[in-house]
């Protein structure tokens, strides 16, 4: 299996394990306020088990599976996304993108989460922008 069509299909399992957990997070009231006041700098007393979910196991596979794509960064840029769209994608921004986009774009997100610990959670789950991009992932794939 070549790399790109082995991406296509860990990025498709991936989504296919973490749309519905992503959909809770964003839709349930309460958990969606406390993933918008999460902060890796005062450890969870509350929910414990989602900051483990997320930044344990989440994040890890997508590493794991290659889907934070190394050249993240160059396939944006060759693709003139503007850099505010892709941290706050919205559905018309991810309809008009490629897979290898909205690959790019999902690893965007993690990877912005090392230079503001905690936006994972408390911007891209919260806010329901890795939701979204998942979605309009498995809409390319047909899924």
């Amino acid at each position: 299996m070549n790399q790109e069509v082995e991406l296509l299909f860990n990025c498709h399992k991936f989504c296919e394990k973490y749309e519905t957990v992503l959909r809770l997070l964003y839709e349930d009231p309460d958990l969606k306020e406390w993933c918008e006041h999460y902060s890796v700098y005062s450890r969870p007393t509350e929910h414990e088990r989602i900051d483990i979910l997320i930044y344990k196991e989440f994040m890890r596979e997508a590493y794991d599976m290659g889907i934070v794509i190394n050249n993240y960064f160059d396939v944006l840029k060759e693709g003139g996304l503007d850099e505010h769209k892709v941290y706050e994608p919205d559905a018309e921004f991810i309809a008009g993108l490629t897979k290898m986009q909205i690959i790019a774009c999902i690893a965007y997100q993690f990877r912005a989460d090392h230079f503001n610990n905690g936006s994972l959670m408390n911007h891209a789950v919260a806010d329901g922008y890795m939701l979204k991009l998942i979605q309009g992932f498995k809409e390319k794939t047909g899924s």
